[in-house]
């Protein structure tokens, strides 16, 4: 569980690189849900998705701890590489994006568009990965990783600004992938008493990973047959 000074200093961070994304009522939704509705409008941040929160923490981080760093490479089918490069030119470093053969081609120009070296490699992201982990052995460049602390403390500045700006929340969906939209969540919901529910392509078969793992404060180990792309 992360502190609340932790998160507080690394949305500090965050809003330095991009401004507060909205959350608004939609009464029609509301009217179907039954329910007061405010959606977090995530496609309102640089790169359209809440990703770009945790790169821009990760790379304040790994520069506090290597100023000498000069590139990151990092592996990805599309947001999480947005997210490397557009956090990584900012502080002017070279960000280089294994992606698999076939990654959907608009999230690619994307990341080329923001100054990625993009280099194709492999069937899937796993191939990919294996890429990018020799290829910053080769440069010596650091490894951007997909999932990681700093990633989610600058994930949870979604959370700070939704709790700022909505009074009285009972119950917050998440999405979950690789889990960085919940986990960022889950230590707010936790000190504010929210009701928190996830959705996601395997939150029903993995279940105990997504829900189990952070409700108990431990690890539950969970047999995955991929790694969920981003």
């Amino acid at each position: 569980m992360y502190e609340l000074q932790v998160l507080e200093r690394a949305a500090a961070r965050v809003h330095e690189l991009m401004e507060p994304t909205p959350q608004h009522h939609w009464p029609l939704l509301s009217e179907q849900a039954g329910a007061e509705v405010w959606l977090k409008h995530e496609n309102c941040s640089p790169i359209g998705s809440f990703k770009v929160r945790g790169g821009i923490n990760y790379i304040h981080e790994l520069l506090d701890a290597r100023p000498g760093t000069t590139g990151v490479v990092g592996a990805s089918t599309g947001n999480h590489g947005q997210s490397v490069v557009f956090s990584a030119r900012r502080r002017g470093l070279e960000a280089a994006i294994v992606v698999p053969l076939g990654a959907n081609p608009e999230k690619c120009a994307a990341m080329q568009a923001r100054g990625a070296e993009l280099v194709y490699h492999g069937k899937d992201f796993n191939e990919a990965l294996d890429h990018a982990q020799a290829l910053a052995r080769e440069r010596d460049w650091h490894l951007f990783e997909s999932y990681h602390p700093h990633l989610v403390q600058g994930v949870a500045s979604y959370a700070l600004e939704l709790f700022g700006g909505v009074a009285d929340i009972h119950t917050v969906y998440v999405p979950v992938g690789m889990d960085l939209a919940v986990m960022g969540a889950w230590p707010l919901a936790m000190r504010w008493d929210w009701r928190l529910r996830s959705s996601g392509w395997w939150h029903r078969r993995h279940r105990p990973i997504c829900i189990l793992s952070p409700a108990r404060h431990r690890c539950r180990p969970t047999p995955m047959p991929r790694l969920p792309k981003g």
